[in-house]
């Protein structure tokens, strides 16, 4: 059996405009009755902290957690699961970032799985201009020029280029998650 260690669960729309509200209390519980430990959230966006033993007893807790979410509230949440170590990893550094940059404009999508070199290749840079994008592994840092609202570098046309399934955060959310998660 895999030593216990820390694992993030990143849930894509809840608490987003008015729709699909989750308490963070319920959200907590779902995931302790799945068998995480010491679970905590951070912000009311879908962010969970966890102790498993190992990456696949995380993701496996993580879907139970899942269908749990659906079956009492109704709300069907996709989510990514991440360690500890590759949360750290990611946080590192931003390569997309500029002097003077917001965090704000800096976000991370974190996809389902490793995307496969077509559909990288399929993402089309000039289509979101003056937005930018670099994917890494399963993550694709996103520098969005003047705010992610307008955008054409959407989750919808993340999910359907590379064929996964992407939630985005902030690159002041994936600090903070960093130094919570350990």
């Amino acid at each position: 059996m895999a030593s216990p260690a820390r694992f993030l669960a990143l849930l894509r729309g809840i608490n987003v405009g008015g729709r699909n509200k989750v308490p963070m209390q319920i959200l907590r519980e779902l995931f302790e009755g799945a068998g995480a430990t010491e679970v905590s959230t951070y912000i009311q966006s879908g962010n969970v902290l966890f102790t498993a033993a190992g990456t696949r007893a995380a993701t496996a807790l993580a879907e139970r957690a899942r269908a749990a979410l659906e079956a009492e509230l109704g709300v069907d949440s996709p989510m990514i699961v991440r360690s500890a170590k590759r949360m750290r990893e990611v946080a590192a550094a931003h390569p997309l970032a500029k002097a003077g940059d917001l965090d704000k404009l800096l976000m991370v999508a974190f996809l389902s799985r490793k995307p496969k070199v077509a559909g990288v290749r399929a993402l089309d840079p000039e289509r979101c201009a003056p937005d930018s994008f670099e994917v890494r592994g399963s993550e694709v840092y996103l520098r969005y020029a003047t705010g992610a609202g307008r955008s054409k570098l959407t989750t919808t046309y993340l999910d359907r280029t590379l064929d996964a399934v992407s939630t985005v955060r902030n690159w002041r959310t994936v600090n903070a998650l960093v130094e919570r998660v350990g």
